[in-house]
């Protein structure tokens, strides 16, 4: 096979002596950079010749990263320089790039990318030096380079390291830009990031929740049992506490305010259909319990089916203590709400759930067609509900015609 010539520069003094593993390389940013340009346009298989005094080309024999071309017979070339001959071992090179742009890792590349934009988009790049640096992340891996770059890159090797220690350090990075402090004392704001960090690793089985991340079991410890989260310590603990899915939050929400309608207009509304409303009752009290096997926190664990159905409700309530039917229903509701689900995802689910809202709004209208609240009569849990609805429908509504000003503008909304 063909030799070609790299045009190399024997190495005096050469900073690759203490390099003694690959992660150290890849921690020694300025260097790996040396070694990308040296294989750059460098094809697997092909033989190449430099100085045997090339600390470079040494190093990357020494760490596994090309070997020594045997076929090739030592010479001195023109200018006396010895010359041996040697391979690169693309496959290898071409796994440390991997590691450092997100790929084969245990968090998928778009989760980094999507926290490296909220990283990036909050602190100044000396602040993420400072935070990085008190997490014992090298100063060795902050180069020159846009904040993007440098993010991306740190996130990329703890995520697709094979060590744990490792992993737990990308739980620590992701514990920290979550605290608390870092918000201005916006607790609002604080805990709708942290809900967003949530909704974006969870499918890496990671778990974020009070500022604090935990890798929860693989599938197929899942499957034998295994129920155990991990700390960014690298402890091993049981779950203190329930994950929380905003989504299903909002989805109960929405479906738990049909239930409501159809309760109270079943009991106070002679002119309601009443086989329509035991089946739209029946209907969402399935989908609702299918929602509750989900991430829910501990609501499925407080729920009760309030009753049966319609038809029982009133004797189910006295068995119950509850004064009337609705009241069992405003129960679970305040359980609910106590999650403050949010605008956003009520939205949505106003729309995604628009055919059972029409079939109850359709089955609830008294006989003139109009549903009447008495507003004095309102609970004080009722009234924050309404005013949910209402806001909701508000937020839906400017994010239609003014998407830009509703993403700056949430938090004050």
């Amino acid at each position: 096979m063909e030799t070609h010539k790299k045009q190399s520069v024997p190495y005096q003094n050469s900073s690759f002596s203490h390099v003694k593993s690959l992660d150290q390389l890849l921690q020694e940013r300025l260097l790996f950079e040396q070694v990308l340009a040296e294989v750059e346009n460098s094809k697997p298989s092909y033989k190449y010749s430099t100085f045997i005094d090339d600390e470079l080309i040494n190093s990357l024999i020494r760490l596994g990263l090309a070997k020594e071309d045997r076929s090739f017979k030592t010479k001195i070339d023109g200018m006396g320089f010895k010359v041996r001959g040697y391979i690169f071992l693309i496959n290898k090179i071409n796994d440390l790039v991997n590691r450092v742009t997100g790929k084969n890792g245990r968090v998928k590349r778009e989760a980094l990318e999507l926290i490296t934009k909220d990283i990036c988009e909050r602190f100044t790049y000396s602040k993420i030096q400072a935070i990085f640096t008190d997490l014992n992340i090298p100063q060795s891996m902050f180069i020159a380079e846009s904040k993007k770059k440098v993010v991306f890159y740190i996130l990329s090797y703890y995520s697709t390291s094979s060590k744990q220690k490792d992993n737990n350090i990308f739980l620590k990075i992701i514990e920290e830009v979550l605290h608390p402090l870092h918000f201005n004392n916006c607790n609002k704001t604080a805990k709708q990031t942290e809900e967003e960090y949530g909704q974006i690793l969870k499918y890496d089985r990671i778990i974020v929740q009070d500022a604090n991340a935990y890798f929860c079991p693989s599938e197929d410890e899942a499957d034998i049992g295994v129920d155990d989260w991990t700390t960014s310590d690298g402890k091993v603990v049981a779950p203190k506490s329930f994950y929380v899915d905003p989504e299903n939050i909002a989805s109960l929400w929405v479906l738990w305010q049909q239930l409501y309608l159809l309760t109270r207009s079943y009991h106070d509304n002679n002119a309601i259909d009443r086989a329509q409303a035991e089946g739209l009752y029946l209907e969402i009290i399935d989908i609702v319990e299918n929602i509750l096997r989900g991430e829910v926190g501990d609501l499925n664990e407080k729920y009760k089916r309030p009753f049966t159905s319609l038809l029982s409700s009133t004797i189910e309530s006295k068995s119950k203590n509850a004064e009337k039917p609705i009241d069992l229903i405003n129960d679970f509701l305040v359980k609910i709400s106590a999650f403050e689900p949010y605008p956003k995802y009520i939205a949505e689910k106003f729309d995604q759930y628009k055919d059972i809202i029409s079939r109850v709004s359709s089955v609830t209208k008294a006989v003139e067609g109009k549903s009447k609240i008495d507003m004095k009569s309102l609970s004080y849990e009722q009234a924050i509900f309404l005013t949910k609805v209402i806001f909701s429908q508000i937020y839906k509504i400017l994010q239609v015609v003014c998407t830009g000003y509703i993403m700056q503008s949430n938090e004050q909304l």
